[in-house]
């Protein structure tokens, strides 16, 4: 059983369809020598992602022998869900290749930087979600700033 697949995903449809982005993965694990490739267009923070699973319950069934992505943060933004594939894909014998970050599972190297690229890839998700909090926090707050000067200004008025 020497079957590879690759796993391509893009966070949304706008990604898909005006950058290109799920085409150019597929094209590039199509060029690295995946015949099968499947696909998602939604949060790399879900796990419930439909080829997810099945990408991951192939690797569960020893039905491949690896799986190709073009980078980590397209398998999973998770470091969780991260670590839990990659142990699955372990206990398996599958091996995961990224090609844009030299990730080979067989080496304790690999295994190394798998890690990393994992951490790094998940506080760039939870920076990104503190930066969209903290503009709602201001945004508030300058709500409230211009409540605040309308009842002033109203107040004043009837004096």
């Amino acid at each position: 059983m020497a079957k590879i697949i690759g796993y391509a995903r893009v966070s949304s449809r706008e990604q898909a369809l005006n950058s290109h982005a799920l085409e150019q993965q597929i094209h590039r694990l199509k060029d690295a020598g995946v015949e099968n490739v499947y696909f998602d267009i939604d949060s790399g923070r879900r796990d419930n992602r439909k080829s997810f699973r099945i990408v991951m319950d192939m690797v569960r069934s020893r039905q491949i022998s690896g799986v190709v992505i073009t980078r980590l943060d397209r398998l999973t933004r998770s470091l969780v869900t991260l670590r839990r594939a990659l142990e699955e894909f372990q206990d398996n014998n599958v091996n995961l290749k990224a090609l844009d970050d030299s990730i080979d599972l067989s080496t304790a190297a690999g295994k190394f930087h798998l890690n990393i690229l994992g951490a790094l890839a998940e506080m760039e998700v939870d920076r990104l979600s503190e930066r969209v909090s903290h503009g709602r926090s201001e945004e508030h707050t300058s709500e409230l700033q211009s409540h605040s000067d309308l009842v002033c200004r109203l107040l004043l008025e009837k004096k």
